[in-house]
């Protein structure tokens, strides 16, 4: 599993944005464009904020586990 891979999950889980970025020493702005990026390469349903992500994180963290990452252009 990628850094961004676990990066999303954390925040699916419920993380702030914030405690996210001290673990994995970046910034607030930065998590959430990862957060962001992950999700739009997973072609996962587009939602205008993480609140609405999370309403579906089980699913959307099963699917994060067992997708294989798409290669890189």
């Amino acid at each position: 599993m990628t850094r961004n891979e676990k990066i999303t999950i954390a925040v699916l889980r419920g993380w702030t944005l914030e405690s996210v970025g001290n673990v994995f020493g970046i910034s607030r702005p930065r998590v959430a464009q990862i957060f962001n990026r992950t999700m739009r390469k997973r072609k996962m349903k587009y939602y205008h904020s993480i609140k609405e992500y999370r309403k579906n994180k089980h699913r959307l963290i099963s699917i994060l586990q067992q997708q294989p990452r798409n290669p890189e252009r």
